[in-house]
């Protein structure tokens, strides 16, 4: 009888430079392996998920050959600090007993959605982790306190030998390693696992036996895991390639965002997507530890919207704007919150422009009459949060591409950095109520890619 078990700690390459397939190559790969559930942990990122539910619902490969729709799980590996609001390099000794300055090291949690709720959770955390003003540094990261407060809908595993227990066990600190997994037991309960993983390293038994007497001991169940990075064992030279490129080193000099050295991190061939049989065999000691990646995917059970092809933000007015408010709404009262804030901000933006004049006044009151017909009025002003979020951060951002350069909105707002009206660009050609949501503008960021979108 073929054994049951379900991938659980899966990358993608929305794990930068670290995980190699796309989570499409990922699915398809798990499919054409038998498997029937898998999941999308990816470090820091949440980037993928569209891509890897979209590939576990499909009917046909890439290559259009008939497939079967497998149930997606969706989740992220965390990276976690004592104190998010802390950002401070560290000071090690080198061999040769000098002393230098170097990034901090984050630990590594698990985190899978179980339903809409704990969706959401992952959605506030990485919102949080992402912003360069709350928990961002050097990577995205989240603390204690962020945790305690979104934990609901979600299952929790403790990660590799990267992973907070995992660390605490491996420098020695037992006790503060099992005082780590208590309180995530407390907080948890039933939803809380404790990893482990076998890749054929000396250092994961001698950690791994300590955490499974931890377990035992505590009364937390074990759950058996592979670090998937790549999709087959031949992948394992192009991955090393991969990783040493992320930090611009050779394999031999290493590096790593967790507390290995990537050196001995990758150092055996094993961190690719194994069959059943494989796993069977490597935790033969433990069939409890493999029997439960199939109680933790019953428990996962959210879907991820796929017929939605567009899920508009929300955006939330600051409390200052109030005032402009109101007074815009005195003299347009037919307007609400949002189409009164929005209109403000293109008015100020044309006078800042010394552009407000009969002509392009009746311009913008004509496409802001459209977006406000189309109930869009969110979708802009989220784009202009965003261009000052990235101002704020001191981040290049180029003129603007698509059909978005023709809206005179936007170009007030300061979104584009293109006069439509100099250049005779025409707002329908972005937006109109004949066709529909198809509008199409985008940011560009500097990035290591050839550029980012927004």
């Amino acid at each position: 009888m073929r054994p049951e078990y379900v991938h659980l700690h899966c990358h993608s390459r929305f794990s930068v430079r670290d995980g190699l397939p796309s989570p499409q190559q990922l699915v398809e790969y798990a499919k054409m392996s038998g498997q029937k559930v898998i999941a999308l942990t990816d470090h820091g990122s949440m980037g993928g998920h569209y891509q890897f539910a979209k590939a576990a619902a499909a009917l046909e490969t890439k290559d259009g050959r008939h497939t079967e729709p497998i149930k997606a799980i969706l989740g992220i590996e965390a990276y976690v600090c004592d104190d998010i609001n802390v950002r401070a390099s560290i000071e090690v000794r080198d061999p040769d007993g000098g002393r230098r300055s170097r990034r901090p090291k984050h630990r590594h949690v698990v985190f899978l959605a179980k339903d809409e709720v704990g969706y959401a959770n992952l959605l506030e955390m990485m919102r949080i982790s992402t912003d360069p003003k709350t928990g961002y540094y050097y990577e995205p990261r989240v603390d204690w306190n962020i945790i305690e407060r979104h934990h609901d809908g979600l299952v929790c595993m403790s990660a590799c030998l990267g992973g907070e227990v995992s660390s605490h066990v491996r420098d020695g600190n037992l006790s503060l390693a099992r005082d780590v997994a208590d309180r995530y037991r407390q907080l948890f309960g039933d939803d809380y696992y404790l990893e482990i993983q076998d890749h054929g390293m000396p250092e994961e038994a001698a950690c791994y036996n300590v955490i499974m007497a931890m377990a035992d001991d505590l009364g937390v169940p074990l759950v058996a895991t592979n670090d998937v990075h790549y999709t087959l064992r031949s992948d394992s030279i192009t991955h090393a390639l991969l990783v040493a490129m992320r930090f611009m080193k050779s394999e031999e000099q290493g590096g790593s965002s967790d507390s290995r050295n990537l050196r001995d991190a990758y150092k055996k061939s094993e961190f690719y997507l194994k069959d059943a049989e494989q796993m069977a065999e490597a935790f033969r000691h433990r069939p409890d530890a493999l029997a439960r990646t199939v109680e933790i995917a019953e428990k996962c059970g959210f879907e991820y919207p796929l017929a939605h092809s567009i899920i508009w933000p929300k955006y939330e007015v600051p409390p200052e704007e109030i005032p402009a408010i109101r007074e815009r709404q005195q003299r347009v009262p037919n307007q609400n919150d949002k189409q009164a804030l929005l209109t403000d901000k293109v008015v100020r933006g044309l006078k800042a422009l010394d552009l407000y004049t009969e002509e392009y006044g009746q311009r913008a009151k004509m496409e802001l009459n459209v977006i406000y017909d189309l109930g869009y009025e969110d979708y802009f002003l989220v784009q202009d949060l965003i261009c000052q979020k990235v101002r704020d951060a001191e981040i290049a951002m180029g003129p603007g591409r698509g059909s978005g350069v023709g809206s005179l909105v936007l170009y007030a707002l300061g979104v584009t950095q293109i006069d439509p009206i100099k250049n005779g660009l025409i707002f329908e050609r972005f937006l109109n109520p004949g066709r529909g949501p198809q509008f199409d503008h985008r940011l560009d960021l500097p990035g290591f890619d050839g550029g980012q979108h927004v």
